[in-house]
């Protein structure tokens, strides 16, 4: 006795359904995996880039800690302890908010590209992105 094998088609699209075997899920199967292992080799090149950025900056004299934030004020990386860093960087990211805003009320085809604070104590150094900032903190008593 011969078996037949049945295969349920889409009505809408002429292809097989979610329930059965075809090549081109298979297929399709290879292609998405192959762009998630290109795709997560890119992240860990990323990565690896940030973290010999930060070893970098971090290695030079008088640098107290570096402090990454997003877009929303939420630090995402940083070398200093936790309550420094929350407070550095809800007021630096309020700050540099305002700094970009009075740059672009002054010339709207301007934009904020690094902002400098020196005090006493510390130097305080912003680079503004369009997704984080990067805050640096450091002794400019020790340069």
């Amino acid at each position: 006795m011969a078996s037949a094998q049945v295969v349920e088609t889409s009505i809408t699209n002429n292809s097989p359904s979610q329930d059965s075997y075809h090549p081109d899920d298979l297929f399709q199967s290879r292609k998405i995996s192959q762009k998630a292992i290109k795709l997560r080799g890119n992240v860990d090149r990323k990565q690896s880039e940030v973290e010999e950025l930060l070893k970098r900056i971090q290695g030079h004299k008088g640098v107290m800690g570096i402090i990454i934030v997003n877009n929303e004020g939420i630090p995402i990386r940083t070398t200093l302890d936790n309550s420094t860093t929350v407070q550095y960087a809800g007021l630096i990211h309020t700050l540099t908010a305002k700094a970009r805003s009075t740059v672009r009320d002054i010339d709207p085809q301007n934009d904020l590209t690094f902002l400098r604070i020196r005090s006493k104590k510390h130097e305080i150094m912003i680079a503004p992105d369009k997704e984080y900032l990067m805050i640096v903190i450091q002794n400019p008593s020790s340069q």
